[in-house]
């Protein structure tokens, strides 16, 4: 997706053939492919989706801390669909109670042909407070295209992609605003921007500028730097996934 910082998500060397085969059924990446309608290919396809179904039953029926990427294309009858529609409907697809699993959405990212959303389910754990450090969750990939719609356990890049994703944007979003965090990208001439983030960029007395926390609102359950002298707790920055041309202090 051109202009998306996320990719199409990689299978192991083993599928890579069957994967763009798939990703060609389904319209590809953009949603322009051609559906073909070849006995082999359709074989190939539903072996595939097979295969892809188990291991991500496999990892749900084990109920810990996952996030869930739905890649909501503009051609999918969904596409109309509210936020808290989208979560319940990938829920469902998955087989999985929003409830029970303790579903929180986190993040929308909006492009002009594609809406990706992250959400938690089974994150106990999850503190707002400290979520702009990246944590390393298995992520499962919901994908709504025109006519067919995928689920897969994405692999480690895309899933450091997500992981690193739902991290920045709490720390851009600063202390004033809790998930879901919107990016928009598809108003002309409106770049998303964040004047008041979690971390500022201090120099020490050695010289080195160095990325820090600023003091978090009261109540807060962890312990920050707050000010100059004090220890220092470093913001994480990721160049892998791309900041959507936001400003981060």
């Amino acid at each position: 997706m051109i202009g998306c910082p996320f990719g199409v998500p990689n299978e192991s060397d083993t599928e890579t053939n069957s994967t763009m085969t798939s990703w060609v059924y389904d319209g590809g990446p953009d949603g322009n492919g051609q559906n073909f309608q070849g006995e082999g290919t359709v074989l190939v396809r539903n072996t595939l989706a097979s295969r892809r179904k188990t291991r991500v039953t496999e990892l749900l029926q084990k109920q810990s801390p996952t996030r869930i990427a739905v890649f909501l294309r503009k051609k999918s009858p969904l596409y109309s669909l509210g936020n808290d529609e989208v979560l319940a409907r990938a829920c469902s697809t998955l087989g999985i109670d929003p409830v029970a699993s303790r579903a929180q959405l986190m993040t929308i990212y909006k492009w002009d042909r594609l809406t990706i959303f992250v959400f938690n389910v089974w994150y106990g754990d999850y503190d707002w407070a400290i979520a702009h450090h990246k944590v390393d969750l298995p992520v499962v990939l919901v994908d709504y295209g025109k006519k067919v719609s995928t689920t897969r356990v994405c692999s480690p890049e895309f899933r450091d992609e997500v992981n690193h994703f739902v991290a920045r944007q709490h720390e851009l979003h600063g202390w004033d605003s809790k998930p879901p965090y919107l990016e928009d990208h598809t108003l002309p001439g409106n770049v998303p921007t964040y004047p008041n983030p979690r971390c500022v960029t201090v120099v020490g007395p050695d010289g080195v500028a160095r990325r820090q926390v600023k003091t978090p609102p009261p109540g807060s359950t962890s312990a920050y730097a707050s000010g100059a002298g004090s220890k220092e707790v470093l913001c994480h920055t990721n160049n892998a996934v791309r900041e959507g041309g936001g400003e981060s202090g």
